[in-house]
């Protein structure tokens, strides 16, 4: 998970940014490496109570990650129309 994070991080900056200041980011778009972690998260198959707990944050951190992404794209563009 730590990798996939890593590559998202690094798209990020490197490339979803850049759309954003040129108000060409897509937010209904999830970044591959997201989407490989929610796979990911969504594949685990907890043995007890604890992992199920720990299963449940990762797949709720991940889709207020996506919430927030989706904040910033359409921020990006609202303040292009003001």
């Amino acid at each position: 998970m730590r990798v996939l994070f890593a590559r998202y991080i690094e798209d990020t900056a490197a490339r979803e940014w850049p759309m954003m200041a040129h108000h060409t980011a897509k937010p209904k778009v999830t970044p591959m490496p997201l989407a490989q972690v929610l796979q990911l998260a969504l594949s685990l198959r907890p043995e007890n109570p604890g992992q199920e707990t720990a299963q449940r944050e990762i797949v709720s951190a991940l889709d207020a990650a996506l919430d927030a992404r989706r904040a910033r794209i359409t921020s990006a563009y609202r303040r292009l129309t003001w």
